[in-house]
């Protein structure tokens, strides 16, 4: 469903950026393909030729505008990067299969219900390696600190359209099988909980600073979905039926807002494009400042804009508010006060650069680039994207009044991993 809500902003974004749809298009089917594979897979092996299918899509994705030395660079440093996970993605398969002599999931599951004691010191501590850099490489994939440093670099200097698919398909197919696998280890090895309550905390932390200092729009849309995959980290320190279930509703929520912030910088995006606001090809970066008074040239994508970064920022009666704040329920449940208290402080500190974007949009002074793009700007959607755009804002209202049947959803998949 996400992969259809943002098929139209990625054909408008190639057809702009001037990049081959049906070479996109073919590759982009093989990432859902893959990904399909990745949530059905029960044997870390096939696992990892998956992945493997997958990343080389996102290479490819990430320098597909070969004329653009910013998009080569970044599909060069993830190619890299990738590469490298990849490796240590094996040396953790390998010595889980010396030790258990499989890498099905279901007889993983098994041999790990039994406990060693402590004459099999070298045998836990090996086991304790290997889940830790399976788990590693999937928190590398989401940019999850301190592991993030990659992402703002290659998602700034890919195209688009490829940035577009790296912030929201993954993400929920990456969670899919993470979740399953930290349930076949997480009773031996408790000290987890803590790596991830830790990584959860410090990933918020960085995505909201970092967040404040930036300057443009698409960086800063990068470590804001930093910041709330920090979120969705924490959540998996709890207990498995709920924690799971709050999981998948907020992630739901992020990639319904996170569609709609994507598919309004994409319109933006093609406005300044027509009138000629780059100089030149591959420097298309869009100032905060550009967003100048846009209230008063187009009031409709302004309030569009305002809803989503609430929703994002958790501020009610958006279904964002629920989201995070059913995380941090289930931390005081299980008794982690002191990460709830911090993790508080962290969202109203993120709430700044939510409301600065606000403060630009309605009550900046007005500036030429903006006077030059209304015209366009106000012409320059489709049917089809204003019904995606109103499905979407629905949403953010409804399952703030009745967030029941998408609990009830996330309960399900909850349930089928357990």
């Amino acid at each position: 469903i996400v992969s259809l809500l943002t098929t139209i902003v990625i054909y408008r974004s190639n057809i702009f950026q001037n990049i081959n749809n049906l070479e996109f298009s073919s590759l982009l089917l093989i990432v859902l393909f893959s990904s399909f594979l990745l949530i059905s897979a029960y044997d870390l092996l096939a696992v990892y030729l998956v992945l493997e299918m997958q990343s080389l899509c996102f290479y490819a994705f990430a320098s597909f505008k070969r004329n653009s030395a910013a998009s080569t660079e970044a599909g060069l440093k993830y190619f890299i990067l990738g590469s490298l996970a990849s490796c240590f993605f094996l040396l953790g398969l390998s010595i889980i299969y010396g030790c258990f002599g499989t890498l099905n999931l279901n007889d993983l599951l098994i041999l790990s219900s039994f406990t060693f004691d402590n004459n099999f010191y070298a045998l836990n501590t090996l086991l304790f390696f290997a889940f830790l850099t399976v788990i590693c490489v999937f928190l590398f994939k989401l940019g999850v600190f301190p592991f993030h440093w990659w992402q703002p670099d290659v998602y700034e200097g890919a195209p688009l359209s490829s940035t577009i698919i790296f912030v929201l398909i993954p993400k929920l197919v990456f969670f899919c099988f993470l979740t399953k696998y930290i349930y076949i280890h997480i009773n031996n090895f408790g000290i987890i909980r803590d790596f991830f309550l830790i990584s959860g905390i410090l990933t918020v932390s960085v995505g909201s600073v970092f967040a404040i200092q930036q300057k443009r729009l698409k960086r800063l849309y990068i470590f804001s979905s930093i910041a709330q995959v920090g979120f969705l980290v924490i959540i998996l320190v709890t207990d498995f039926l709920e924690g799971y279930a709050f999981l998948y509703f907020f992630l739901f929520v992020y990639l319904i807002s996170s569609s709609l912030i994507w598919i309004f910088y994409s319109v933006l995006l093609d406005s300044m494009t027509k009138v000629k606001v780059f100089k030149s090809q591959g420097t298309e970066q869009i100032l905060l400042s550009s967003l100048s008074n846009l209230f008063k040239k187009n009031k409709i994508w302004s309030f569009i804009f305002l809803v989503t970064f609430f929703s994002l920022a958790g501020i009610p009666p958006f279904a964002g508010f629920l989201a995070k704040f059913f995380v941090l329920f289930e931390l005081l449940k299980n008794s982690y006060n002191f990460s709830t208290i911090f993790l508080t402080l962290i969202s109203a500190l993120s709430v700044y650069y939510y409301i600065r974007i606000v403060k630009i949009l309605f009550f900046e002074p007005s500036k030429k680039v903006v006077n030059s793009l209304s015209l366009i700007f106000n012409g320059a959607i489709i049917n089809l994207e204003y019904l995606i755009v109103s499905i979407g804002l629905i949403f953010l209202t409804v399952l703030f009044i009745n967030p029941k049947i998408l609990m009830l959803i996330a309960q399900k998949l909850a349930l089928g991993v357990l």
